[in-house]
């Protein structure tokens, strides 16, 4: 605690001086999460949003900082028992930095939670493309198309999506997420005794599909 609270002031003393530095937001607000000081990630995150407000440089590099930043403030506001802003905050993350992994992944439960299953999907897909990992790959491919698929029966059933995509094309993408989750499922060896049942699906889901193309 001692050093935390060290390293805290000489951070926000070089903060007083360099205003505008994205690197050392980002390790305050790293500093104040392991500290358990949720409130000041939190403001942390506001002025950075202010910054934004203002014009801030916005570089690949400080896109990723600032995607950080609002990450850590999820993460803190979850602590907070504040999950509406914590997802507020993570989607905020991903729509500065739509490649930021650490922003998606927790996007899908907090989206799936909510039953917003099209957003979920969306996050859990490109979480895949994301990952260098096969494995995390693979796995991330399989809960898009499960997703993408209970999307589709939602829809099916007469739920309102928001948008204008169909059933057939949210269970081609079901299908496409569970091939290409599958092929990578090959080098998991975790994922054998499930082969059975995901083939399965895919056939299930492929089969609407095949029908919606001929018609």
């Amino acid at each position: 605690a001692g050093r935390a609270g060290e390293a805290y002031r000489r951070l926000t003393a070089a903060a007083r001086h360099d205003a505008d530095n994205l690197e050392i937001r980002a390790a305050i607000a790293r500093n104040r999460l392991g500290a358990s000081r949720h409130r000041d990630v939190v403001t942390t995150a506001d002025q950075v949003e202010q910054q934004l407000s203002e014009g801030i440089e916005r570089s690949a590099a400080n896109n990723r900082l600032i995607s950080t930043i609002f990450t850590l403030a999820a993460t803190a506001e979850l602590e907070l028992r504040q999950p509406e802003a914590a997802l507020d905050r993570y989607r905020r993350a991903v729509d500065i930095d739509p490649t930021h992994a650490e922003a998606l992944e927790p996007l899908i439960t907090l989206c799936q939670e909510r039953g917003q299953l099209l957003e979920a999907a969306r996050y859990a897909a490109t979480f895949a493309r994301q990952s260098s990992d096969p494995m995390v790959r693979g796995r991330a491919c399989l809960e898009a198309g499960m997703l993408f698929h209970d999307a589709a029966s939602a829809l099916a059933d007469g739920a309102d999506l928001g948008e204008t995509l169909t059933e057939a094309d949210l269970r081609k993408a079901a299908f496409e997420n569970l091939r290409r989750g599958l092929e990578l499922a090959e080098q998991d060896e975790s994922l054998v005794l499930e082969r059975d049942q995901l083939e399965l699906s895919l056939i299930h889901i492929s089969e609407p599909t095949r029908q919606a193309e001929i018609s």
